[in-house]
């Protein structure tokens, strides 16, 4: 296995010589012959110019006036601060959510009966807003890459916002996001 190794070494040392070589000597080989050079032009010989008028002066600067009231410095505006956000719920518990998780899993045999493409399998992020009532206000649908066609997403929002939240599961935030996969 070593002289396999030592072998390949040698190629690969070999083969960047001879690549540092083709860069250093590839231009003077590769380069065309040089061009016959021309004589430059000859200088024309100075001509002593004379001048027959004085350059104008330039204008005076103009002067500004004094200020009559001494200027009083600007004051910096107040600045408005941001309004005060309201104190955010208690997180959900890891065991709160666990059963929130469960029962979820436990709604989604009610989306089979959507009718779906057989051998595709939807990847769902799927966001529950809950109203004052405990109930689905309104339910959002996020399939990625996958495109859900609008009679399939019509169908699993309807049997989604049909579930009905059990009165022993209490989360604290109006917010449900969990992944389903279709």
């Amino acid at each position: 296995m070593q002289p396999r190794t030592s072998q390949i070494a040698t190629q690969v040392a070999a083969m960047a010589m001879s690549f540092a070589v083709g860069l250093l000597l590839g231009p003077r080989l590769c380069a065309p012959p040089p061009a016959e050079i021309e004589a430059p032009a000859p200088c024309p010989k100075a001509q002593t110019r004379i001048v027959e008028r004085c350059p104008e002066e330039p204008p005076p600067a103009p002067t500004k006036p004094a200020p009559a009231k001494p200027v009083k410095p600007s004051r910096a505006r107040p600045v408005k601060s941001d309004p005060h956000l309201p104190a955010s719920p208690p997180p959900t518990s890891a065991e709160d959510r666990q059963r929130l998780l469960a029962w979820a899993r436990d709604q989604s045999i009610s989306l089979q009966g959507c009718t779906r493409d057989p051998g595709t399998t939807y990847r769902l992020s799927v966001t529950l807003t809950l109203d004052e009532s405990r109930s689905i206000n309104d339910v959002s649908l996020n399939a990625g890459p996958d495109a859900l066609n609008e009679s399939l997403r019509r169908c699993l929002e309807t049997r989604i916002a049909d579930w009905t939240l059990p009165d022993d599961l209490a989360p604290a935030h109006r917010r449900l996001v969990f992944g389903l996969t279709l």
